[in-house]
């Protein structure tokens, strides 16, 4: 008899177009997770309605989590600021070097040419 085959469940890094290397371990990021690690990489603290609102993502904790299950170590404290409580977010800027994978460069040159 024919049994019927699992398919394969969703993976987090299918479709990742970029690949980061930061303090000695290489990750696959998808483009908003890149997005995100670029803000918290690039110095300061930030606030999520601050990532919100410049990157246009809706809810960045959602990112900053995925983030943190692929082992980056992303920094948070607590901070109380004009009544209000909320949490600022950042990565150290150690040793990072960041590249595209070539899918990207394919779906870039397709858009070109139609």
């Amino acid at each position: 008899m024919n049994e019927k085959r699992k398919a394969p469940g969703p993976n987090r890094s299918t479709g990742a177009k970029f690949s980061v290397e930061y303090k000695g371990n290489t990750y696959l990021l998808k483009k908003q997770e890149y997005v995100v690690f670029s803000v918290l990489i690039s110095g300061g603290q930030w606030a999520t309605y601050n990532v919100a609102e410049s990157l246009n993502i809706p809810d960045p904790r959602s990112v900053i989590r995925y983030l943190r299950k692929k082992g980056l170590n992303v920094r948070d404290r607590w901070v109380r600021e004009r009544g209000m409580r909320f949490k600022r977010y950042w990565l150290d800027k150690e040793n990072v070097h960041i590249r595209r994978m070539p899918e990207l460069f394919d779906e870039v040159a397709d858009r070109k040419e139609a």
